[in-house]
Parts: structure tokens; C-alpha cells; sequence
């Protein structure tokens, strides 16, 4: 295992805490560990450059740990702060679409950029969404947005 994979690892565990405290009611922990699988995200990449070490391996798992911190989740995170059916329909469509966001980029990659929004871009904005206090019963609509927009096909240039 490469110092990068450890690190990817770090990004699912920190979306796997995510989780047990969506479970236990710490919500605020919740959206911080999806804070921190972001961090995660962005430097396995960093590190696995850094050291010479990209990998197919690396690369597939990088698109396990983020389906769980920026699929799962956060569809987890909307189901316990919402309860609506409405919700759980929209968690459900949000992560399926994370998935398949994923799946597609890891078969078909846009050189120099991305088709779709990379899946941890809605975790920004539910992050701010969550910690500005804004209303709950919004959500749902919000992760729909995000969930068409993660299949979409719109291009996007990679930043960095």
C-alpha cells in the first residue's frame, strides 16, 4: 500500500464516521468529517504525484472512499436532518448518482476536466448550506439539484 492509498483510505474513514455520527445525532461532527474526507480527497492526489506512486489501484480506490464520504454520507446526513420521505427518495437518487458519476469517470475520463460535477463538489455546498442554519425542508431539492448535475453533461476544466 502507498503513502497516497493511506491517505485515500483516511478520506473513506473519515466518510464512515461521517456516517456513525449522522447515526448518533452529531450532526455538526457529521458535516466536519465529511470536511475532513475533502481534505483527504484533495491530497492523495497531491501525494501520490508527490511520490511517483499513481496507480490503477489508486485510482479505483480513490472512487470507493468518495462514493462513501460524498455519496453516502451525505444522503445519510439528509435522511437524519430531514425524515421525510422526500428525503430518503432524494438521498437515495443523490448517492445512485454519485455512483454512476464515478463509475463514468472511471471509465471514461474528459482529458484536462471532468463531465459532471465531481461528486465532492455537493459536499461543499451542503456543508455551507448546514453550518449557515438555512431550512431543512430545502434540502431535498438541493441534493436533487446536485444529483442531476453530478450526471450531467456539462464540462468542467480542471482547477488544479
Amino acid at each position: 500500500m502507498s503513502p497516497a492509498d493511506f491517505v485515500t483510505l483516511l478520506n473513506g474513514a473519515s466518510g464512515m464516521l461521517s456516517i456513525y455520527f449522522t447515526l448518533n445525532g452529531r450532526h455538526e461532527i457529521a458535516v466536519i468529517c465529511i470536511l475532513a474526507a475533502i481534505l483527504f480527497d484533495f491530497l492523495d492526489g497531491k501525494v501520490a504525484r508527490a511520490t511517483k506512486k499513481v496507480t490503477p489501484l489508486g485510482h479505483d480506490l480513490d472512487s470507493l472512499a468518495d462514493a462513501v464520504s460524498f455519496g453516502v454520507a451525505p444522503a445519510a446526513l439528509l435522511m437524519a436532518l430531514s425524515g421525510s420521505t422526500l428525503a430518503a427518495v432524494s438521498g437515495i437518487v443523490f448517492a445512485l448518482c454519485g455512483i454512476l458519476r464515478l463509475a463514468r469517470f472511471n471509465v471514461a475520463p474528459v482529458k484536462g476536466g471532468y463531465e459532471g460535477v465531481p461528486i465532492p463538489i455537493p459536499s461543499i455546498f451542503i456543508a455551507i448550506y448546514y453550518f449557515a442554519n438555512l431550512p431543512t425542508e430545502y434540502l431535498p431539492y438541493l441534493y436533487l439539484m446536485f444529483a442531476i448535475l453530478m450526471i450531467s453533461s456539462i464540462k468542467i476544466k480542471k482547477a488544479i
